[in-house]
C-alpha cells in the first residue's frame, strides 16, 4: 500500500508539470499591482556649484506586489535631461518601472546630481563622472541591503534615457585609469572628484558589483576603447537610438552639435565595437526618429519595452542542456535520467509511458520500466531567480528481457543443440574449445574428447541474459591387452584407450573387473581370454585372445632361479629376496594393484605383515630379463 501511495503521489506531482514547473514571470505582467517605496536616502554628495555643501540623493523602489521570491534581478533607472534637468519621476520613468515590476523585476529609479558649466568642456565631463559616481553609490547601497530588498547582486541591470544611459555605459566600461583629467579639477571647479566609488556612501565596502545587462536608450560613450572584453566588463547591451537624433549623436559627434561638449560615440559605433569584441548585444535603430522619441510617440514604448523584455529574458534564461539517459532498456529495469546540475537551480520532471517514479532528486530522476513500449522523460530547469528554461526531453525504448535457454545431447564427439531462447536479437555461442558462433550450432563436433562448458549469451536492444551447460564428449574405447605367462600364472595388462571400466573373462568361467589382473590356471591348456572396455558414456569395445598355459609351477622355499632366491612361500610376515646382482622387485596383488616396489642387491625383505591373504605375483627384473614368482599368503 505504501508503494502504491508513493506511485500515485509521484504521478500526481508529475502530471502537474505545466502548473508547477512553468511561470510567465519576466515574460508577461503576471503581477497586477506594484508596491512603491519613495524617497529612500541612498547617498549624500557634493553637488555642482556652491549652493550647498551636501545633497541628499533619493531613490524610489518599485516591487511586484505579493512577490515571495527570495532573490530577484534589479533594474536601476537613471533619468535623462542632458545633466541639466530631470527627476526620478519624470515621464516615462514611472510607467517603465511599473511595467518591469509587474514582470517580476525590482526596479529602482534614482536621482543623481545634475548641473555643469555649459561653456566648459571639462565641466561637462565632470557632470558625466558625477552621475556615474551616484549610480554606483545607489548600487552599493542596495547591494549592502540585498537581503532586505531581496535582490541578487549578480543580476544588476542598468538603464535610463539619454544622460542616464551615459551614466550606465560609463559606470560599467569606465575604469580609474580612464578618468578624464578634468575630474581631478579644473579652474572653475578645482575639487578632485575622487575615485569612482569614493562618493555618496561607503556601503558594501566601497565595492560596486558589476552590471549584468545594460538597456541603452539613446545614450553614448566618450570612447569606445573603454569597452574591453574582460570578466568585469563583458556586459551584454541592447541599444535603442533614433537615426535622426540631433542631440545625442547616432554615430559620432558633439552632443547638441555644440563644440564645447566633447565628441561622443552613439549607439551605432557602440554596437559595432561590441560586435568586434564578441560581446552579446542587440541594436534597434528607430528609423527617422529623433531624441527622446517616446515622448512624442508613446507607442514606441511598446517596441522598446518588449524588445528589452525579450533581451533580458534571453540573458537570464538558463541555457538549454542535454538530458541524458538510456536509449534502450528492458522491462523491470531501473533507469536514471539527468541533466547537469547548476547552482541553486530547481528541476521539474515529467514522465509518460509505462513507467513509475522511484526517486526524484534535483537534476536526477530514477524510474522503473514497467512494460515494453516507450518512456518519455522531460525536464525543465528554473533558475533561483525564477527564469524557466526550455523543456528538454529524452525517449527510451523498452523491450521484454531476453531469456537464454538451450538443451544438449551428445554422441561420442558430436553434440546436438536445441535453442529455446526468447526475445533476443543477437546471440553468441561459446563452445568451450575456443570457437564461437553468432547462430545456433545445431550439430557440432569437437576435435577431441573432454569436458566443455557451452555458454549462450543473448541480448536485445535493452538488456542481456546468459545460460551455460557442461558437456563431456569422448570416443569409443579400443580394447587391447598384453599378458605374461609364468607357469600356470598369467598377468593381464590392458592397453586400452578411453576406458572407464574393464570387464575380464578368463576362459574358465571366471571373470573380474579392474585394470591389471593376475590369474592362476589350475590346468594346462589354451584359454579364450576377453577384455571388454567401456567409456564413461557407455560405449564398449571387446577384444579376444587365446592364452596357452603350461603345467602348474610351484616355487618352493629357497628355490634359486638364475641366482635369485625368494622365500618363504607361503609367506606370513615378510618375503625375503636375495640376488648377487642388482635387481628391481614389484609385488602385485591378484587385482593388479602394485603393493610394494624395491631395488637392490644381496638380501632384502619385503614387509608383508599387513597384506591380506591371497595370491600375489612377484616381478623380478634383472637388467632386461624379467621373472615372475607366484606367492601366497
Amino acid at each position: 500500500m505504501r508503494l502504491l501511495f508513493f506511485a500515485i503521489l509521484s504521478a500526481i506531482s508529475l502530471s502537474g508539470y505545466s502548473q508547477l514547473c512553468y511561470t510567465d514571470r519576466y515574460n508577461d505582467t503576471i503581477f497586477h499591482t506594484v508596491k512603491k517605496t519613495s524617497d529612500i536616502l541612498y547617498a549624500k554628495a557634493d553637488p555642482y556649484g556652491a549652493l550647498s555643501s551636501s545633497q541628499d540623493l533619493l531613490m524610489d523602489i518599485y516591487e511586484p506586489d505579493g512577490d515571495t521570491l527570495q532573490y530577484r534581478p534589479v533594474i536601476f533607472y537613471a533619468f535623462g535631461g542632458a545633466f541639466l534637468i530631470g527627476d526620478k519621476i519624470q515621464p516615462p520613468v514611472p510607467r517603465f518601472c511599473d511595467y518591469f515590476a509587474k514582470l517580476g523585476y525590482v526596479v529602482i529609479s534614482i536621482n543623481y546630481r545634475i548641473g555643469f558649466n555649459t561653456v566648459s568642456s571639462g565641466s561637462t565631463e565632470r557632470a558625466v563622472y558625477r552621475a556615474v559616481q551616484d549610480l554606483r553609490a545607489a548600487i552599493r547601497y542596495v547591494s549592502q541591503r540585498r537581503t532586505f530588498f531581496r535582490i541578487d547582486t549578480a543580476a544588476i541591470i542598468t538603464t535610463g534615457t539619454s544622460a542616464g544611459c551615459f551614466a550606465a555605459l560609463h559606470s560599467n566600461y569606465f575604469e580609474e585609469s580612464d578618468r578624464p583629467l578634468s575630474t581631478f579639477g579644473i579652474p572653475l571647479e578645482p575639487a578632485d572628484m575622487g575615485c569612482l566609488d569614493c562618493s555618496g556612501n561607503t556601503d558594501n565596502y566601497l565595492r560596486t558589483p558589476r552590471t549584468r545587462v545594460i538597456i541603452n536608450q539613446w545614450g553614448a560613450i566618450l570612447d569606445t576603447n573603454f569597452m574591453q572584453n574582460q570578466p568585469d566588463e563583458n556586459c551584454p547591451v541592447i541599444s535603442f537610438h533614433g537615426t535622426a537624433d540631433n542631440l545625442v549623436p547616432y554615430e559620432y559627434g558633439h552632443p547638441f552639435s555644440y563644440p564645447v561638449f566633447p565628441n561622443v560615440y552613439g549607439s551605432k559605433p557602440i554596437h559595432e565595437r561590441l560586435n568586434n569584441l564578441g560581446i552579446r548585444n542587440r541594436f534597434v535603430p528607430l528609423v527617422g526618429f529623433g531624441h527622446e522619441p517616446e515622448l512624442l510617440a508613446p507607442e514606441l514604448n511598446d517596441t522598446i519595452w518588449n524588445r528589452s523584455r525579450i533581451f533580458l529574458y534571453e540573458e537570464f534564461t538558463p541555457q538549454p542542456q542535454q538530458l541524458s539517459g538510456p536509449q534502450f532498456a528492458c522491462k523491470g529495469q531501473r533507469l536514471t535520467y539527468s541533466v547537469a546540475a547548476r547552482s541553486r537551480s530547481t528541476f521539474c520532471w515529467e514522465l509518460s509511458g509505462n513507467a513509475s517514479v522511484i526517486s526524484n532528486s534535483g537534476n536526477f530522476i530514477t524510474v522503473l520500466a514497467q512494460d515494453s513500449g516507450t518512456i518519455t522523460v522531460r525536464c525543465r530547469e528554473t533558475t533561483y531567480l525564477g527564469f524557466p528554461g526550455n523543456v528538454t526531453g529524452f525517449t527510451t525504448t523498452v523491450v521484454l528481457p531476453p531469456i537464454a535457454m538451450f538443451s544438449l545431447t551428445s554422441n561420442l564427439l558430436d553434440i546436438q543443440v536445441q535453442d529455446s531462447s526468447r526475445y533476443q536479437t543477437t546471440s553468441l555461442w561459446q563452445m568451450g574449445d575456443g570457437r564461437s558462433f553468432s547462430t545456433t550450432p545445431i550439430n557440432y563436433t569437437y576435435s577431441k574428447s573432454g569436458t566443455y562448458i557451452v555458454e549462450l549469451q543473448i541480448s536485445n536492444q535493452g538488456c542481456a541474459d546468459s545460460f551455460s551447460q557442461t558437456v563431456t564428449v569422448d570416443t569409443c574405447p579400443v580394447a587391447a591387452f598384453t599378458y605374461k605367462v609364468v607357469g600356470n600364472n598369467v598377468q593381464f595388462i590392458p592397453a586400452t584407450t578411453n576406458a572407464a571400466q574393464y570387464q575380464w573373462a578368463f576362459g574358465t568361467g571366471d571373470s573380474s573387473t579392474g585394470v591389471v589382473q593376475v590369474f592362476t590356471y589350475q590346468a594346462p591348456g589354451t584359454y579364450p581370454v576377453s577384455l571388454t572396455a567401456i567409456n564413461a558414456q557407455g560405449c564398449s569395445s571387446t577384444v579376444l585372445q587365446f592364452v596357452t598355459v603350461a603345467a602348474p609351477n610351484s616355487i618352493p622355499d629357497m628355490e634359486a632361479l638364475g641366482g635369485i632366491t625368494v622365500l618363504p612361500n607361503p609367506f606370513t610376515e615378510f618375503i625375503s629376496v636375495s640376488s648377487n646382482d642388482v635387481i628391481s622387485v614389484k609385488l602385485i596383488s591378484a587385482e593388479g594393484r602394485l603393493v610394494a616396489q624395491l631395488s637392490g642387491s644381496g638380501q632384502f625383505n619385503i614387509p608383508a605383515v599387513n597384506l591380506a591373504s591371497g595370491i600375489y605375483m612377484l616381478q623380478v627384473q634383472d637388467g632386461v630379463a624379467v621373472q615372475y614368482f607366484k606367492l601366497q599368503k
